[in-house]
């Protein structure tokens, strides 16, 4: 049988906390190795028009884009400015309008 004894369980207990320190301040110290233990965003839809290369290296499809979008009030790719898989697994969208209201100035027309 295995070790149920109190021992065992706090030394098992010590080198996940051990494993869990040393990977975080490997992480802190090494952008290369966070970006491989937790991952980097990936743009998914950019300027409306959906990424296909990141869909596929993110074994995601049309469908999955658009039931996230559904989810967000969005039922036009168009009116997405950008759409991020973010490291969490979560996506973050950006509306077209959204721009547009947060610099009004930058799409005033001359004069």
């Amino acid at each position: 049988g295995g070790d149920n004894s109190i021992t065992g369980g706090l030394v098992l207990a010590t080198v996940i906390i051990l494993f869990s320190v040393s990977f975080a301040y490997m992480a802190y110290r090494s952008k290369r190795f966070e970006n491989f233990i937790q991952g980097t965003p990936t743009l998914l839809i950019h300027n409306g028009r959906l990424i296909q290369k990141n869909m596929e290296k993110e074994l995601m499809n049309q469908r999955d884009i658009k039931i996230i979008l559904r989810r967000q009030g969005i039922h036009e790719f168009q009116d997405v400015a950008e759409a991020v898989l973010e490291s969490d697994g979560s996506v973050s969208v950006t509306r077209k309008s959204d721009l547009i209201h947060e610099h009004p100035a930058d799409n005033a027309s001359p004069g």
